[in-house]
Parts: C-alpha cells; structure tokens; sequence
C-alpha cells in the first residue's frame, strides 16, 4: 500500500511538472489574466488568435497599436498590429492587423498610433475601469509608458498585470459591452521573449504523440478553463482526447458543477460526430440529461412567469419595472425595498419517477445555482433552498449570502441535497428556492443586485470522485 501511495505521488508530481513545462515552453495557452470585469451585456467578442494561429502566434510580437478616443477624450476601443519576428523565412516578413476591440462605430473617432520597435516588448498594462475601461497604461520592456484615455475617477477600480521575467505580452482579445459602449474587457497570451525558438506549433505536436497517456492523466490538474483553453487552442488536442472515456468522464463531472455553457456546446457537438463510439455517446447523453436545468424559464425571458413575488411583508405584485432587457439577456433587478422571488415546486412535477427513487437511494443529489452581478450600487443578496416532506416539514435547508457581489455575473452552486442514507428521514416533496435582495444607496429605482439565472440540477454521486467534488462544491455554504 505504501508503493502504491509513493507511486500516486511521483506520478501526481511529475504531471504537475508538465503542465509547468509546457506553460514555460508557450505550448500551453495562458490566456487566463483578465484586465476589466464583464457588465452583463457583453457583444462583439474578439480574439486575435484566429488570425494568428494559423502562422503559429508564438512568434509574433505587438509591432503598434491603434487607439480610438472619442469626443470625450476617453478611450473606446483598440487595435493591436502583430509582426512576426521570430522564424523568418527569407525574404518574408508578416504583419497581422487585429481586431478592433471595443466600440466597433469608430469612424469620426480621433486615432493614436503607437509604433514598436523589433527590440520592444509589452511587459505591462494597467487600465482604469468604472463601467467600461476608460484609460490605458501600457509598459515596455525598456521603460517606456504610454497613457491614453484621459478620464480618471474615484469610483474608477485600477486593474494591472505583468509579465513573468523574460515573457511580452501578444495575442489580445476583448469584449465590448454594447450598453456602455466601450471596450469592457481585455485579455492576453504570454510568450517569451527569445528569438530564432524552434516552432512552437510543431513541438507540441510531438509533445502530443510522444506522451499522450502522460496528457490523459494531466487531465485532472487541469482546471475547467485550462481545458476549455486547450480544446480550443488545439484541435489536435481535442481530437485525441475527446475519445477517450477517461477524458469524457473527467470533462463530464467538471462541467456538471462549473456551469461552464462552452463546454455544453462542445458535448453536444461530440455527440453529432458520427465516428464516436456508441458507448462514448451514451456516456455523452447521460451527462447531458444531468446537465438539465429543471426550471422553466431559467433566465425569466418570460417575465420570471411560474415564480412567486413577495416583499418582507408577504405577496407583492411584480412590476415590469424589476425586470430589465439588454440585448436579449433578461435581468431581475432588486430595489431599495427588500424583494424575495421564489420557485416553488412538488418534486413529482418536475423528476420523473425513476429519478426520484435515485434521489431517495442517494444515487442522484440534487444542486441548486444562480447567477448573479452587481449592478454597480451595491447591495446584498441571499439565496436560500429549503426541501419539505408532504407533511410541510423542513427535512433540508442552506442558504448562502452575498454582501458584497462581484460586478461581472457569476455562477454560484447555492445548495446540493443528497439523502443521508443513515438516518430514518421523511420522503423530500417539495423545493421552495427562494432568492431575496436589495439594493444599499437609493430609495427610488432598482439599483440592488441583478439575478440572470436560476438553476435546479440532478447530479451523479456513485463514485467517490464525484461525492468528493460535491462535498467540495459547498464546503462555504453556511
């Protein structure tokens, strides 16, 4: 038992070490550091990847940059122009314009060019955010600054990363946000800063087939948006991977409990694929039924119909006014008053028989998520599951708190139920999922938090991985 545990651990170290390597040797796509916050309503999503992937975008360099100031003199959206400088080939030289990130309506828009020289390198930015980025700071590797975006506030939140020593910063992406009109969110890839490197593209294609079995097993150390990044990156990657029962298992109790939407859609393409293996496919339909949401109208596209409204004080009517409509995305918003929206429901109406047997064997557990933002005001907010028996008794209740919100909607898992198979406990028949907020500054108005999703899931729990990966997805719940 001994050898076996030693063996676990060298193992487990030496697939730690490769996932460092290839993050240090740019086969690894780091596109994780986010400058900004996303405002709800985000649209145009650029990504310079795409138009740099194809020549292998490790060895390209940011060679200028556009920005686009309007009347204001704030900043509103940008453009990065890439020049590759590594690997030439004689006689070629590729310049790459990328995307406009940000404001695409840029035609009576004042333009600053920042031009590079083949010797500079960005190693740091810095901007400045109220609800849109609004200034810009951007550091070379010999000491140069540049600022642009003139508007600077107190409410303004800075937001700043560097490069590791020896790494620039290239391969921008960005999100805009359609309400506020500007460039809401910026993103970069990291690659270092060396020159003449053997082909990035080309190496990691021998990595793949040389340690395959190796990159199965990385799997597990991989967060969800490590491997989201990958599949994307590497279509030789997913390729590989995706029919591998190990992968599809591991991938498939992650996404259960990320909430992560790409990853819904990459199932739902795997299963249209007609070379995959039948019992892959199953394995893929069973996780994609677990992945449904059984509240009707999750999102409240249609007014939160089906769910109840309620004051500290007992029924309220619910007004147009709570509910908000940005292009396309539906938003309840909670006021200065205290409000509580509520989904209600008998389990019969909603699981069918045979999963509510699986629910009272303790081979299903139910989970209960929201998604929530800020609305920029403040506020607090507190979601709250209670389960009753049919005579109307609490046999379940969890709760979770919010006093201060993140201004970018998020996913949270509020409360998982699995039956406790010692104890002599009533039959579960109803769920009351309740959701109550408010906002903290102003007395006219819905200022308070926003609420886009409410989500109410079966999950499997047969193996110890996914009773553990339960047990930790609500170790903060009070």
């Amino acid at each position: 038992m001994g050898n076996q545990n030693m063996n676990i651990q060298q193992t487990s170290g030496q697939l730690v070490q490769l996932k460092q390597m290839l993050a240090l040797e740019n086969r690894l796509m780091l596109k994780d550091i986010s400058l900004g916050f996303s405002t709800g309503d985000e649209i145009h999503p650029q990504d310079d990847f795409f138009l740099l992937s194809d020549k292998g975008y490790q060895n390209f360099k940011v060679s200028e940059i556009v920005l686009f100031e309007n009347q204001s003199n704030e900043l509103a959206a940008i453009q990065f122009i890439y020049k590759q400088y590594q690997n030439l080939e004689k006689n070629q030289d590729f310049t790459i314009k990328g995307n406009i990130i940000g404001h695409q309506q840029i035609k009576n828009m004042s333009q600053n060019k920042i031009k590079f020289s083949d010797d500079e390198f960005i190693i740091d930015i810095k901007v400045y955010v109220e609800y849109v980025i609004d200034k810009i700071k951007i550091f070379l590797n010999n000491g140069k600054c540049f600022t642009y975006g003139s508007r600077q506030t107190s409410k303004q939140e800075t937001y700043s990363f560097t490069a590791p020593q020896g790494f620039h910063f290239t391969c921008f992406s960005g999100s805009t946000s359609s309400h506020f009109n500007g460039l809401c969110i910026l993103k970069a890839d990291i690659c270092s800063i060396e020159k003449y490197n053997t082909n990035p593209k080309s190496n990691f294609i021998e990595i793949i087939a040389s340690n395959k079995s190796a990159l199965r097993s990385l799997i597990p150390y991989l967060t969800v948006k490590e491997m989201s990044i990958l599949m994307r990156a590497y279509k030789l990657f997913a390729k590989i991977l995706s029919n591998e029962v190990l992968f599809i298992d591991e991938i498939g109790r992650r996404a259960l409990f990320s909430g992560n939407i790409n990853l819904i859609k990459y199932y739902q393409n795997l299963i249209k694929q007609e070379s995959l293996a039948s019992e892959q496919k199953n394995n893929l339909r069973t996780y994609q039924d677990n992945i449904k949401n059984y509240v009707q109208n999750p999102h409240g596209e249609d007014k939160f119909r089906g769910f109840e409204f309620l004051s500290e004080y007992g029924q309220a009517e619910q007004k147009d006014s709570y509910i908000e409509n940005l292009n396309g995305l539906t938003h309840f918003k909670f006021s200065y008053m205290k409000n509580i929206l509520v989904w209600k429901r008998k389990m019969h109406d909603i699981f069918t028989a045979n999963d509510i047997e699986n629910i009272e064997n303790s081979s299903l557990a139910i989970v209960f998520g929201i998604e929530i933002a800020d609305s920029n005001y403040g506020g607090s907010l507190t979601a709250e599951v209670q389960i009753q028996d049919e005579a109307h008794n609490c046999i379940f209740i969890q709760r979770k708190k919010f006093d201060t919100i993140q201004r970018g909607f998020k996913f949270y898992n509020i409360a998982g139920y699995i039956k406790k198979q010692n104890l002599n406990q009533s039959k579960p028949q109803i769920i009351i999922f309740s959701i109550s907020g408010q906002d903290s500054r102003f007395w006219a108005g819905h200022f308070g938090p926003r609420l886009r999703s409410i989500t109410c899931r079966l999950i499997p729990v047969l193996t110890q991985q996914e009773i553990n990966l339960f047990n930790n997805s609500f170790k903060n719940v009070q």
